[in-house]
């Protein structure tokens, strides 16, 4: 698909104001409300694409997706301009997207016939430099891995690494993040709100936590066996 091309025969173009007026009818004007977000959707979804070279259109997929459920949660008397709101929605579902396209299985669907698949995209370039005897070293080391293990393994790197103050805080946003030992795993934001901390704020923690953690080959090869 040309997105540019579909978001420049798709755009609506309206006013602030008009756009409010929109939001007094949801149901009926859902369609035509994401008609008017299309270039912000495509701005974002380049920005990311650029840096983290991931496929556009399964990014913009990931943003429509995030601008849908903002239109449902978007206050119409809030002071914010509903493309405020939204961008920060649709920012931070792209950034979710990126470092773990989709989370590890929740423990009870983990050995499912058809388990969900996932992607753990921040490997350092070092990490295609590994010999073969390195690998399969590491592989026989933890084959038998479970999630409880794997937590062990974050928390050891996290809340004994020197300089982290906030190891213990890291560890738990990556754990629960990933879903290690939950039927359900949160999201950032989510997160953001249980701990009274702005959305940026945990994004940080949780950015510094995972490029520690990259440091740990035990931690990446036991996440990718996991899956396996």
């Amino acid at each position: 698909m040309n997105l540019k091309k579909y978001v420049n025969d798709n755009y609506i173009k309206l006013s602030t104001d008009e756009v409010r007026l929109l939001f007094e009818n949801i149901e009926a004007n859902k369609e035509l409300i994401v008609k008017t977000q299309l270039p912000l959707v495509l701005n974002l979804v380049m920005r990311f694409t650029k840096s983290k070279n991931i496929n556009s259109e399964e990014l913009f997929s990931v943003a429509l997706e995030a601008l849908t459920n903002s239109i449902e949660k978007y206050n119409n008397s809030n002071e914010a301009t509903f493309t405020t709101f939204c961008y920060h929605n649709i920012y931070f579902s792209l950034l979710d997207y990126q470092d773990n396209i989709i989370r590890i299985p929740a423990n009870a669907k983990k050995f499912t016939d058809n388990p969900k698949a996932y992607s753990f995209s921040n490997w350092n370039n070092e990490d295609n430099n590994f010999k073969f005897e390195d690998r399969f070293e590491s592989y026989d080391s933890i084959k038998t891995c479970n999630e409880s293990e794997l937590i062990e393994i974050i928390k050891e790197h996290l809340i004994s690494h020197k300089k982290n103050v906030n190891g213990d805080m890291q560890a738990d946003i990556v754990i629960k993040y990933l879903g290690l030992n939950m039927d359900k795993s949160i999201n950032l934001p989510k997160q953001a709100e249980s701990l009274n901390l702005t959305p940026q704020r945990v994004q940080q923690l949780y950015h510094t936590a995972m490029n520690r953690l990259k440091e740990n080959k035990a931690f990446k090869m036991a996440l990718k066996r996991l899956t396996e």
